[in-house]
């Protein structure tokens, strides 16, 4: 049990006065009727801390005072706290006084006790209340009192924020992050950050400033229209909308005044469905309000003959109709994303390997916590052991004596003193045992956070194990959100990027799909630099060279933490047996037992957190995927990472092997071992990605077009035919 010492309660804003107001205001809060609309007021207060409206009229106020003692001074501060609350809050019908005080009654002879004093003023304030015109209920809230209602089941955690002090403050916060932070390694790099529009989802999900500010900006943009369509109307008296134009002004003010009543609404119900529904009315009125402009300028054409400047008036109009319905519709569009984001406590994050979804949630929590906004970040790697997941969690959070209803319950505390959203992130609950143990535990697991509205929960998964590892009913039930990597802003990143690493900036945008991954980016980037070089290899030869760095730069970093002689080129060696294990198997992939087989054995004897596959991993070179098999069964395989770059592997593979340099046709006759790329008698399957692997290696090692040595390529590849000569053409003879 925590001891309960008002005099060592935690300090909010560097005062022990504002931590005891804090937490009454949380205890009211939980006092609140149901149905009730709660409202926590700020300095100053009009006599209450906050209050409850209950049904619609009535109202209850709280105020506390953090006294040490009943004197004189004490009870001339109730008397102006409760005047100013019977004058703001006339509908004010019950009124709690919170002090961490029991009232002494010794009934001493010629001496009144603070239990008579109360009596007294409660009789005066009735009578102050009376002269109003008011029935006020007084009730006093001593220590007596609050202890009962924090040893309630429900204030377990709660108890723990406000008297156990040694955790879930800014410094407890950033200590967890920055181990976090050490965790994730190079998947997050913060002195590099490209703006995406996926930051601002995440905003909506933590509810923040920011996010409300977002949704109201566009009560100015639709301001802007009805002004201009207002204008429109004053300049022409004929023809006139009358009535319609008339609904459309007052609807639309009815969806301005709604956008500017918007407040941060850290929990509970958000209004966008009833907005929504104004917008959507608004909506209808405007085309109604169309519908009947064109209806007249039909019927003027008809009846009078319109010439071009007569119908100017009914093109202007129409035009600034149009322009209104517009952002009407942006709004609408708007606040239902919303809705489905914001209106979630749950939320899940997918996205293939390398996207950045790690540096999202790590960058995400840096700026919340710096906010002063209660973030928790788990790193799903470290979830090891088959344990069950908050045991594990604990530990991460250097919380192992809580269970996980107290952590719930402080983390609540300490978001209604923060007056935001507080999130938990877990990233990465495919990685680790993530895969053992999240199927089974997580709809438990995420219950608990289900009990408080002030708690929103993010879990990062990679897009191939969502099926795998999230049951289907929380699937359904969570706001759903992929992350494409630098997808569309491919420009941004690669000048970010190069400029950081002292690069020259290409002279036309990247657009292989590689450079959508930010994993792929910053390591070319680093090996670039690490070689001395300031630019990428020209031409599209340069992709062979261009992976070369990649690999360079991996061998590099790896030989440092896994303390191997760099000269040694264990990660392309490694790769080339892996892909030639995916020749001789003729698949994109090995099982994961055979994969860390394979990669192993170039660097042997190691625990797995040391391995070369492990590395491999971590690095994004290799991937883990879960396919599904048959007979119900998934089966975790290893891909290698990019698809360009596993074909490039496995080209340099099968010319390695076997690739005539002295006479190099004779390796594509009918019969030599290169000749499946065009005779199809070997039942293999060659991609498109393959052919245009070899079309840039062969040329490269030999000097000859790839379709100068195999000419039955532009007959037989993909059945003959335009379309087989017109890729010939593009991959063998242009480039």
């Amino acid at each position: 049990m925590i001891a309960i010492d008002w005099s060592k309660i935690r300090s909010l804003n560097g005062s022990r006065a504002e931590g005891f107001e804090e937490l009454c205001v949380q205890l009211a809060r939980l006092e609140s009727p149901v149905g009730a609309c709660f409202k926590r007021k700020g300095t100053p207060d009009a006599g209450v801390e906050c209050y409850s409206v209950v049904n619609r009229e009535a109202e209850w106020g709280w105020q506390a005072k953090y006294f040490d003692g009943f004197g004189d001074s004490q009870w001339r501060q109730l008397d102006k706290s409760v005047k100013t609350a019977l004058d703001k809050h006339p509908r004010l019908v019950r009124y709690f006084v919170c002090t961490p005080l029991d009232r002494p009654d010794a009934r001493i002879s010629g001496k009144k006790s603070a239990m008579e004093r109360w009596d007294d003023h409660v009789a005066k304030w009735s009578g102050w209340a009376s002269d109003r015109g008011m029935a006020v209920e007084f009730v006093y809230l001593g220590s007596s009192e609050l202890i009962e209602r924090l040893s309630r089941p429900c204030n377990i955690g709660r108890v723990r924020f406000w008297f156990d002090t040694r955790g879930f403050d800014q410094e407890w916060f950033t200590a967890r992050l920055d181990e976090a932070l050490k965790t994730a390694g190079p998947r997050y790099t913060p002195e590099i950050h490209v703006d995406l529009p996926i930051a601002a989802e995440l905003e909506a999900f933590g509810r923040t400033e920011g996010f409300f500010d977002r949704i109201k900006a566009h009560a100015r943009d639709i301001r802007k229209r009805l002004r201009e369509l207002g204008y429109a109307e004053s300049k022409v008296v004929e023809p006139s909308l009358g009535e319609l134009a008339v609904a459309v002004s007052t609807k639309v003010e009815a969806v301005l005044n709604s956008l500017g009543a918007l407040t941060v609404q850290p929990a509970g119900r958000l209004p966008f469905p009833e907005i929504t529904a104004q917008v959507k009315d608004a909506e209808s009125t405007l085309l109604s309000c169309e519908r009947d402009l064109e209806a007249k300028r039909a019927k003027s054409k008809k009846d009078e003959g319109l010439s071009p400047d007569s119908d100017k008036p009914f093109r202007e109009r129409l035009q600034r109709l149009y322009a209104l319905a517009t952002e009407l519709r942006e709004v609408s569009d708007l606040l239902i994303h919303a809705q489905d984001i914001a209106g979630s406590a749950l939320m899940l994050l997918n996205g293939n390997a390398g996207t950045g979804k790690t540096h999202l949630l790590c960058d995400v929590a840096k700026q919340r916590i710096a906010a002063g906004r209660p973030t928790v970040l788990l790193m799903g790697q470290q979830f090891i052991s088959q344990e069950p997941p908050w045991f594990q969690a604990a530990q991460q959070l250097d919380l192992r004596a809580f269970t996980m209803e107290e952590f719930v319950g402080a983390l609540e505390a300490a978001a209604q003193a923060a007056n935001c959203r507080a999130l938990v992130l877990v990233d990465a609950i495919n990685e680790g045992a993530g895969r053992l143990i999240w199927p089974s535990y997580l709809p438990a697991f995420l219950a608990h956070f289900e009990r408080s509205p002030w708690i929103g929960v993010l879990l990062s998964v990679r897009s191939s194990y969502e099926d795998v590892v999230v049951p289907e009913t929380i699937r359904e039930s969570a706001a759903s959100l992929t992350h494409h990597g630098f997808a569309e802003h491919e420009y941004d990143a690669t000048r970010a990027f190069f400029i950081h690493y002292g690069l020259d900036l290409p002279s036309t945008p990247l657009i292989a799909p590689e450079f959508h991954n930010p994993l792929f980016l910053k390591t070319l980037c680093q090996g670039l630099n690490a070689k001395g070089e300031r630019r990428l290899p020209r031409g599209f030869h340069g992709i062979t060279a261009t992976f070369d760095l990649y690999l360079s730069a991996i061998n590099q970093r790896l030989s440092s933490t896994l303390d191997f002689n760099p000269k040694y080129t264990l990660v392309r060696q490694a790769l080339e047996d892996f892909a030639k294990e995916m020749v001789d198997t003729d698949r994109r992939w090995l099982s994961l037992p055979k994969a860390e087989e394979v990669i192993n054995n170039r660097l042997p004897g190691r625990d797995f957190e040391r391995s070369l596959y492990r590395g491999l991993v971590v690095e994004g070179v290799l991937v883990e995927e879960s396919v599904w098999q048959k007979e119900t069964v998934w089966e975790d395989v290893v891909f290698i990472s990019y698809e360009r770059f596993a074909d490039h592997v496995v080209a340099n593979t099968l010319l390695d092997n076997h690739l005539d340099l002295e006479t190099p046709a004779l390796s594509f006759k009918a019969g030599g071992s290169l000749a499946f790329l065009w005779n199809g008698n070997e039942g293999l399957y060659v991609s498109s990605g393959l052919l245009e692997a070899m079309c840039i290696q062969i040329p490269e090692r030999t000097g000859y077009e790839l379709i100068s040595l195999a000419p039955q390529l532009m007959e037989n590849f993909w059945c003959g035919g335009p379309q087989a000569r017109w890729w010939c053409k593009i991959f063998c003879v242009k480039f």
